[in-house]
């Protein structure tokens, strides 16, 4: 008499893979996604788009007109903070375009530039001049106390010339102004010396013309 008893049903009716087929897939995904496709196929990998990306920003920080670029990837850690999204005017959401952002950016462009070189001028100032050094600052503090009585007698020396300047403007004024009325009264004098005289001539042309008459 044959057995007519059906086999226990599966545990699990989802297909399985094994272990090894399942990290050898997952190894090729990798592969393909790092190094590419078959040469067959149009797909650009990853690897060489980032190496693409990283030798296009080295080769704009290696510029002279890019140094703002080139301090931005040296001090990534730095200026991270300045890559996060940004937030719109009603502060309902994140801004997360790229577009926006780098239009942000460029935007402040000019304002970026004259901040850097301001920068530079304290960064000058500071690691050059030693404006911030202890000695520097005592050895300034002395001199401009030691200066500081100089300073006031020059000072001093200055407002007398200023002073003497003015009484010198006001006396060749008044000499200017003396001449300017002496040569209009002589003007004026020679004027009425002349109206005489050629009174005098017709008057004496009317005498010589009488004395002829009788």
């Amino acid at each position: 008499m044959s057995d007519t008893t059906a086999p226990p049903p599966s545990a699990s009716t989802a297909p399985t893979i094994a272990p090894l087929t399942s990290a050898n897939l997952r190894v090729a995904a990798l592969s393909h996604l790092i190094h590419g496709a078959t040469p067959s196929t149009s797909t650009t990998p990853a690897l060489p788009r980032l190496s693409c990306i990283l030798s296009t920003l080295s080769a704009l920080s290696g510029e002279s007109a890019n140094k703002p670029i080139a301090r931005l990837l040296d001090d990534w850690d730095a200026y991270a903070d300045l890559l996060a999204p940004l937030a719109e005017a009603q502060g309902a959401r994140q801004v997360w375009d790229a577009h926006q952002q780098a239009s942000y950016v460029l935007s402040l462009h000019a304002e970026l530039h004259d901040a850097l070189h301001a920068l530079g001028a304290v960064e000058t100032l500071v690691d050059q001049r030693k404006v911030l050094d202890p000695a520097s600052s005592r050895s300034l503090a002395r001199s401009v106390e030691t200066n500081a009585p100089r300073l006031a007698s020059a000072q001093q020396r200055d407002a007398e010339a200023l002073q003497a300047a003015s009484a010198h403007n006001a006396r060749l004024t008044d000499i200017v102004a003396r001449w300017s009325n002496y040569t209009s009264t002589l003007s004026q004098a020679f004027t009425l010396l002349d109206e005489q005289v050629w009174a005098l001539e017709r008057h004496v042309a009317a005498l010589e013309r009488a004395q002829a008459a009788s």
